[in-house]
């Protein structure tokens, strides 16, 4: 795995928990028509990005081998941190008011603690 993308991804994903965390908290909604969801519909997208990026390297670095790690669950939680956000952002678009924004929350965090389980994968602690 590349370090500085890892590490992006924690930043990324925390920042994105914040703004919604702040967003649920002042009562704001994530209708589209408002720049300030779009704004956070284009962070998510460069989150996406990010992790699809890391999918390809992760995958890279499995193959390249020389590495003890399980690359079944390994590539499992790759795959599972690409799917996650964007249902999530699906699910806030379908329901723009607080459950909406609850979900993406969750997501974010959710996606936070799946990297930190990555990292501890690829460093050999099953």
């Amino acid at each position: 795995m590349w370090t500085p993308l890892t590490y992006a991804l924690y930043a990324l994903t925390l920042f994105s928990a914040a703004w919604v965390l702040f967003d649920l908290i002042t009562g704001r909604s994530f209708l589209l028509k408002f720049a300030r969801a779009r704004h956070l519909l284009r962070l998510h997208i460069g989150t996406e990005v990010a992790l699809v990026a890391q999918l390809v390297v992760g995958i890279a670095a499995t193959i390249g081998g020389g590495r003890d790690i399980h690359g079944a669950t390994f590539i499992a939680y790759l795959v599972g941190l690409v799917i996650v956000l964007p249902a999530a952002v699906w699910w806030a678009y379908g329901d723009p008011g607080r459950g909406g924004l609850a979900v993406l929350l969750v997501a974010n965090l959710a996606i936070a603690i799946m990297v930190v389980r990555l990292t501890q994968l690829w460093a050999g602690h099953a």
